[in-house]
């Protein structure tokens, strides 16, 4: 947030003053100084936010690809190869973009609302307080909808990871398939996945949509009241006709930044479900952590006895009881 995004409302509904006046071309100076600084802290901040975003996400890629090659065999056989390369990929990917997008644009118009709040409290107090009394309604509206978008985006994220199984199966099993001549029905299987992808999509697009005009229609509404009642205080002398203009830029400033808020508000809770599957893996690496003690180097012979092992697709013992076999390591 730039000191000249505070301070341009406050020149707006005084520029009357300023024209009249022999400290006009001071006033523009400050201006333009205020605005050079806005785009050079602005730039500072965004290059830094997208590079420190930028590392934190290549280290969990890192992170989740690591817990896959560290977890059990079994759950990554009953998961599918579909489903854990679209956990690693896919949805990495994905909560990279979204939260890049929602995260950037959530800490800019939070940091302007609540800077604006203290001109607004400046210079009417009374509308400035009668626009936070309106927020709890908003943003009561923005956590309800943001748990519904939450728990919709997940259950897209494993939708689309059935279907990525399915697809892999079927191409990993080919030759199966054409065999038995089951091209259609293995079509009409991934049709099918496809299909409840479709239908969780629908209702978060509606969902969303539900959401950006409820809180549309509030913030007009609030508008509406504070000009009425903006009036009102004119006509009484309470304030004066520049202190309204400028009350009301400001607070079309602050509405907007908090209709963004709820707006975005949404689609961070929406990448924050998409991620519960990929912390699953690191908490499951986690958990799995490895027991007792690294023993010293040990040179010598090993006897096993009573001692088969066999691979979970054959059943057949590879090394069998009373068998001899050599183990080569280094």
């Amino acid at each position: 947030m730039s000191p000249a995004e505070v301070t341009v409302p406050y020149f707006t509904g005084h520029i009357t003053d300023w024209v009249a006046s022999e400290d006009q071309g001071m006033a523009i100076t400050c201006m333009a100084l205020l605005g050079f600084t806005s785009a050079i802290t602005e730039f500072t901040c965004d290059a830094t936010f997208i590079d420190t975003l930028s590392r934190v996400f290549g280290h969990l890629h890192g992170r989740v690809f690591a817990a896959v090659l560290h977890r059990d065999l079994l759950s990554l056989r009953a998961l599918g190869a579909g489903a854990v390369t679209s956990r690693v990929t896919g949805d990495v990917d994905a909560t990279h973009e979204e939260v890049a997008d929602a995260l950037l644009l959530l800490l800019w118009e939070l940091a302007r609302a609540m800077l604006l709040v203290v001109p607004m409290a400046w210079v009417a107090p009374a509308l400035a307080t009668t626009t936070l009394l309106a927020m709890p309604a908003l943003l009561l509206l923005a956590r309800a909808m943001g748990s519904v978008q939450q728990g919709l985006s997940q259950r897209v994220q494993e939708a689309l990871a059935g279907a990525t199984r399915v697809a892999m199966e079927t191409f990993q099993a080919m030759a199966t398939v054409r065999g038995f001549a089951f091209e259609a029905g293995a079509a009409k299987r991934y049709q099918q996945q496809l299909q409840q992808v479709y239908r969780l999509e629908a209702t978060e697009a509606v969902t969303y949509a539900a959401t950006g005009w409820t809180s549309g229609f509030l913030a007009l509404a609030l508008k509406l009241g504070l000009l009425y009642y903006g009036a009102q205080m004119v006509a009484t002398g309470t304030i004066t006709t520049g202190d309204l203009v400028t009350f009301l830029i400001y607070q079309m400033r602050f509405t907007n930044s908090i209709e963004v808020l709820l707006r975005y508000y949404s689609s961070m809770t929406k990448a924050v479900g998409s991620s519960e599957k990929i912390f699953e893996f690191l908490d499951e690496e986690e958990r799995r952590a490895p027991e007792g003690t690294l023993e010293p180097e040990v040179q010598g012979h090993l006897k096993l006895e009573d001692v088969w092992f066999s691979y979970p697709e054959q059943q057949e013992p590879v090394l069998k009881v009373g068998k001899g076999t050599w183990v080569m390591g280094t």
